[in-house]
């Protein structure tokens, strides 16, 4: 069995949306996987503003939200992800089950398995579309010992995702070395910086965002 562990990246446990989410994850730890509580205090400052983000974009288009939700990820990683563990699982604060947490936890065992052998460095359990439009298409041929994932180039979102264990060296060094941006864009230019397709994720997503007030652009956002 994998030894895995699960981050919760918290901000206001009051709130319903991460109440609920507490509710939906808090129960991996009765069924084989580590999980953790990281409660992060808002970020309100404006150094941002001096640094150009991994993207080249102007910093100026961007919230103190975005900067606040990339450094609680850099922080979740940086302190969490140590040599003894076969993969870690972020989750967002709005982050939210369609599945048991057992069948969860099951089925992060073959996550890891499947990225373990296809050398994945970046898996996603959440969305595939935004608007009902597709974003994260198919690339390569199925696997058929492992029907419910699927390698892809691009993920969005990323309200729960798995970096494995042979990522982890990578995933250091790149929180170090490159600049800034909001998490999900992050990831997905820190993997294509490798320029491999190091992407994967469920051809049925199990996990989603609850409904609630998003600290990163201070806007209500409804389920996917």
């Amino acid at each position: 069995m994998k030894n895995l562990k699960l981050v919760h990246i918290l901000t206001d446990i009051s709130a319903e949306r991460e109440r609920v989410s507490i509710s939906h994850l808090k129960d991996v730890s009765n069924h084989g996987i580590q999980y953790i509580q990281q409660i992060n205090i808002p970020y309100t400052g404006d150094e941002y503003l001096s640094i150009t983000p991994i993207t080249g974009g102007d910093p100026k288009n961007y919230k103190p939200g975005h900067w606040g939700a990339f450094q609680s990820f850099k922080k979740a990683v940086l302190n969490n992800f140590t040599d003894d563990i076969d993969g870690l699982i972020l989750c967002e604060c709005d982050c939210i089950l369609d599945i048991t947490p057992e069948m969860f936890c099951q089925l992060s065992q073959r996550a890891s398995e499947f990225c373990e052998k296809h050398q994945i460095k970046y898996f996603s359990f959440g969305d595939t579309t935004v608007g009902g439009t597709l974003q994260s298409y198919p690339h390569g041929e199925p696997d058929t010992e492992y029907p419910e994932f699927q390698i892809t180039t691009k993920i969005i979102l990323a309200h729960c995702v798995l970096l494995p264990r042979h990522a982890r060296d990578y995933f250091l060094r790149a929180y170090q070395e490159f600049s800034w941006e909001s998490p999900d864009v992050w990831l997905n230019e820190a993997v294509w910086r490798t320029g491999v397709s190091s992407h994967a994720i469920m051809k049925k997503p199990v996990a989603f965002q609850h409904p609630g007030f998003s600290l990163i652009d201070n806007t209500w956002k409804e389920v996917q």
